[in-house]
């Protein structure tokens, strides 16, 4: 989990310095979804571009001679500034690896999310390093963005800057959230919304409607204008069918017993009957299934004894549903190599109906997609 926040001011000549409190408040109270890294991207009048960011906390970042810098020019000639704040899933925490990501000496790139599989969007270390060079490669273009994200697995809140064209995007999925508010010194956007109410009421600035961005859907603010005029496109992601987890260093998966789960969950309009589920639910349980793992946490926290609880998703499943599992005796190394964002398999142990919407999995007998060469042995059981 990582978090997104910034300001495209409404004043001509730059901010101010009460813009610049707000900025600063907000990447403090984001560290909440991200301690781990800070970094801001400054858009000034004159087209030029300042990047900061470093392996550190955000109340360090903040006290730093290169913030100062770049509050300065904030204040004096800033039409946007955008932050972000890491927590690292995918690769190691260090500056290089810290958000935003300049790409082509045009783009100023982050992202909010985790990934399943990169390495065939760019082969680099970060999954939102890669996604930005994936998505700036379309220009802004929302027809060839829809086409982009058709091979992209996983969850994504993104917000980049063409320095080219004076644009800022916004985009997410269903996955992460992004909201945008109007105020009285500009738009500002964050992770979360209460990040806004809060940092509003506390400088007494007027917030005139916040609202949650719409999923799959490419916002284009236009920062060479007054008044950020801003256009919503509606894309329509057809998935296509994922590759191999190559950046686990698999070659397939692995040779299991069991038949797999070879069709998802009929619905009328989004929403499940009792009677859909039930049948769901009788084909499903003893089946194999194919996930991605989304995030984990220890379950003895802080005893460090390797037990761990697991989620993902299915891309085989059309229908709303959260895939949940036990771990147990696995090294927060070996989660991390062989698990973390990686294709796992496992056996449906059970299914329960959430609401009309929404369904759970319950899994065990999880392995990776790559046989694991770890000290640790992994076991697992059912989670009720």
């Amino acid at each position: 989990m990582c978090g997104l926040v910034g300001m495209i001011v409404k004043a001509v000549n730059g901010g101010t310095s009460f813009d610049a409190d707000i900025v600063e408040q907000l990447l403090y109270i984001d560290a909440l979804r991200g301690e781990d890294s800070t970094g801001v991207c400054l858009f000034e009048n004159d087209g030029e571009t300042r990047v900061i960011k470093e392996a550190t906390y955000a109340d360090y970042f903040l006290r730093s001679k290169e913030w100062a810098s770049v509050r300065a020019a904030f204040v004096a000639r800033g039409k946007a500034i955008l932050g972000h704040n890491r927590k690292s899933t995918v690769g190691k925490t260090n500056d290089e690896n810290a958000h935003p990501f300049v790409i082509d000496d045009r783009y100023v790139f982050m992202h909010n999310g985790t990934l399943h599989t990169h390495k065939h969007l760019a082969d680099v270390e970060i999954d939102s390093h890669a996604l930005g060079i994936h998505l700036t490669k379309c220009e802004g273009d929302p027809k060839k963005i829809e086409e982009a994200l058709s091979n992209v697995y996983g969850a994504y809140a993104c917000v980049w800057l063409d320095q080219k064209l004076e644009k800022v995007y916004l985009l997410k999925n269903k996955e992460r959230p992004l909201f945008v508010a109007e105020t009285s010194a500009g738009l500002i956007y964050a992770s979360e919304p209460m990040f806004i109410y809060a940092t509003a009421l506390r400088n007494k600035l007027k917030v005139d409607k916040c609202t949650e961005i719409e999923n799959d859907t490419l916002y284009t603010i236009d920062v060479s204008k007054y008044g950020h005029e801003t256009k919503e496109d509606k894309l329509t992601v057809k998935k296509s069918t994922p590759p191999t987890q190559k950046q686990h260093g698999g070659s397939g998966v692995t040779d299991t017993k069991g038949s797999f789960l070879t069709s998802g969950v009929k619905t009328n309009g989004g929403k499940l009957s009792k009677n859909e589920f039930k049948r769901f639910q009788k084909q499903a349980i003893g089946k194999r299934i194919w996930f991605w793992m989304d995030d984990y946490v220890e379950r003895n926290y802080p005893n460090d004894d390797g037990n761990w609880l697991i989620w993902g998703q299915s891309l085989s499943l059309e229908h709303n549903h959260n895939i949940s599992a036990y771990l147990s005796k696995v090294s927060r190394d070996d989660l991390a190599q062989f698990y973390d964002g990686a294709l796992l398999e496992a056996t449906i142990d059970d299914v329960k109906y959430a609401d009309n919407k929404s369904i759970d999995i319950y899994v065990t007998n999880v392995v990776p997609c790559k046989k694991v060469t770890g000290k640790s042995n992994e076991t697992t059981t059912a989670l009720h």
